[in-house]
């Protein structure tokens, strides 16, 4: 399998590269949304695409009613796992701990189309700012065909 999918591999970070810029454009300043930061002298592929807020669950909420799959990637941090329970304990590591209280993956994967990432971004501006303006149509992120594979 991986014989067939490395031949694209460019072009899927290319596209999900796209992806992640244009939700960075339409995102700016919404709500108290904080977006990821990639360190000088780095690039990312988006492998994922998270955004912070302090209404994580809410947002969540709203986007799925909206018909748009949200994922929520390390709800525990690894230091109050079971598996750590005899070393660490809530409060140590307060930046990891409030990470995975506030962050929210965004639908990326590289066949997302520009009309999707547009509808996501329409979407949480309504959510922050109920009078923005809607999308037409909310193309259906939460069917099989539109999910990464």
């Amino acid at each position: 399998m991986l014989a067939v999918k490395l031949p694209h591999l460019d072009r899927c970070n290319d596209a999900r590269v796209s992806r992640a810029a244009r939700y960075r454009a339409a995102l700016r300043g919404v709500g108290d949304l904080r977006l990821q930061q990639i360190a000088p002298g780095a690039t990312s592929v988006y492998h994922l695409f998270v955004v912070e807020t302090e209404h994580r669950d809410r947002l969540r909420r709203h986007l799925a009613d909206a018909g748009i799959d949200t994922g929520v990637h390390y709800p525990v941090p690894i230091h109050l796992q079971p598996a750590y329970a005899a070393g660490y304990r809530m409060g140590q590591f307060p930046h990891t701990e409030a990470l995975a209280r506030r962050s929210l993956s965004l639908p990326m994967f590289p066949e997302l189309r520009d009309d999707q990432v547009d509808a996501v971004a329409a979407a949480i501006r309504r959510f922050f700012d109920p009078a923005a303006p809607s999308a037409a149509r909310t193309p259906d992120l939460a069917t099989e065909g539109a999910r990464p594979r």
